[in-house]
């Protein structure tokens, strides 16, 4: 059998239980969670623009 590394969006708890984010839908959550994982790997990757600012790159 074959082991497949599963692989996780993360929420921060505030954005979940705190009290300035408690009329976020879920999809708003969710769609947090998807571009902050796209900021990691553009920090990872340095993608940076000429003021120093992180950019990400997404399409459907």
């Amino acid at each position: 059998m074959t082991k497949t590394r599963q692989q996780f969006y993360q929420v921060p708890k505030l954005i979940v239980a705190g009290e300035r984010y408690k009329n976020l839908s879920a999809l708003d959550v969710m769609t947090y969670a998807v571009m902050l994982d796209r900021q990691q790997v553009s920090i990872k990757n340095h993608w940076h623009d000429e003021k120093g600012e992180v950019y990400f790159l997404y399409s459907n």
